[in-house]
């Protein structure tokens, strides 16, 4: 069995087991279609020009038409033929702007602008749009979602290293069509580090105020690379800064984050991955009878595969899953007892697959399907403390939601000219 027909397979499987009989049916034909339209001819082994030849033996035409981005439309184009405005960012250019996290290129994009909600939650306005948890933009990380599923939001910041990112492409405007719900804001897109032809090893340091102490190693390879990080340091917020019901708060401040990612590519065309991080950080704007405090740890398996050209038809595939366990916790400040704790521990997978064929000249069809799984597995809670009642007795207990055992599957077809 093929990689595509087993990941077709699965899907069916899951859906069949939820009695969506229809569904069962639909996707399978789907997925013969697109297999015998694209990917009985997706081994071709037709090389493009910049996929082998130097840099320095290409004119300056074939300079000017390298292709350099492919989140607009999931197919590298220049950038001045993107379907939207776009914007891209290298290694070179974190270097000239001085771009020290991953939020702080957003600084360098007009329309967007990146507001300090909570420790975590750093609200981002595009387009006019503001939500407190960032659900109206999809961030993508090689191609997989990245979100928080209790709160459909994602973070950017320190837990996202700037030495294991390669490039970054924002997309402004929808893009709904090829990546599903919630992208109508915008797409932020980032590409990890690409393997290296000679086997080398980099490690950085840095310090800093706010006791900031940073270190990270680099292992790459041809077919392998290995990234680990860690960071401590005080969260860099004003000292006079008050709770979120107006009075003075001395709450600590220091944070913590770790990170390990591996990548490897053990045969053409196919790239697997698994990205582990844990974040220890403060929760600010509480009550000043309380120091808040959030722990979370989230792992994502991915499985990328891409064979064949436009000519002859062109599939790229991934498959993800990502498990997030995260808790914030509350601690009463003259006793230092528990006062409140809370769980938003679930698991999001999904998969993607998307064939592409060139018709006539300038025209590209890309035909696709999408499914995402969220899953709830644990989202419990227990109070303690209040700060109008002090301790409560007996202590408060329950879920976060209205349906504890709560599980989503959200499937898409989609046909586009590209």
């Amino acid at each position: 069995m093929s990689f595509f027909s087993a990941c077709a397979y699965i899907i069916a499987r899951g859906y069949s087991r939820k009695n969506t009989q229809l569904f069962h049916q639909v996707s399978l034909m789907v997925f013969i279609a697109m297999l015998l339209l694209f990917f009985s001819s997706a081994g071709a082994n037709d090389i493009n020009l910049d996929d082998e030849t130097e840099l320095s033996l290409l004119s300056l035409q074939e300079l000017m038409e390298l292709e350099v981005f492919s989140t607009a439309n999931l197919l590298p184009t220049k950038q001045a033929k993107a379907p939207g405005t776009a914007y891209s960012f290298d290694r070179n250019d974190f270097e000239r702007m001085g771009i020290r996290k991953l939020d702080d290129i957003l600084a360098f994009v007009p329309g967007f602008q990146v507001n300090q909600y909570r420790k975590r939650h750093r609200s981002i306005l595009a387009r006019g749009l503001l939500n407190l948890y960032n659900d109206k933009l999809v961030f993508l990380v090689d191609g997989v979602r990245r979100q928080h599923s209790y709160y459909g939001h994602f973070s950017l910041g320190d837990n996202f290293p700037l030495e294991k990112i390669e490039k970054v492409e924002i997309l402004m405007g929808p893009a709904s069509s090829l990546y599903g719900s919630n992208a109508f804001g915008g797409i932020i897109s980032v590409t990890t580090r690409e393997f290296s032809k000679t086997q080398h090893i980099e490690a950085t340091g840095e310090g800093g105020s706010n006791n900031r102490g940073k270190g990270t190693l680099l292992y790459n390879s041809e077919s392998i690379q290995l990234f680990g990080s860690y960071l401590s340091q005080d969260a860099p917020f004003r000292d006079d800064r008050k709770s979120f019901i107006g009075r003075n708060t001395s709450q600590p401040l220091d944070e913590q984050f770790a990170s390990l990612f591996f990548k490897a590519t053990p045969v053409e065309g196919l790239t697997v991955s698994a990205d582990y991080y844990r974040n220890e950080s403060p929760f600010v704007f509480i009550p000043s009878s309380q120091d808040a405090f959030v722990e979370e740890e989230n792992l994502t398996l991915s499985a990328a595969y891409e064979a064949g050209n436009l000519e002859n038809g062109k599939v790229q595939s991934n498959v993800y899953f990502t498990w997030d366990d995260t808790v914030e916790y509350e601690i009463e400040q003259k006793t230092q007892s528990l006062g409140y704790k809370e769980h938003q521990n679930s698991i999001i997978a999904g998969s993607t697959i998307t064939g592409f064929k060139r018709f006539y000249d300038d025209h590209i069809l890309a035909v696709g399907f999408n499914w995402v799984h969220t899953e709830a597995t644990n989202m419990d809670f227990k109070r303690n403390f209040h700060f109008s009642r002090g301790f409560l007795d007996p202590q408060e207990t329950g879920s976060l939601l209205s349906d504890p055992d709560a599980s989503n599957d959200d499937f898409a077809f989609y046909a586009q000219e590209v």
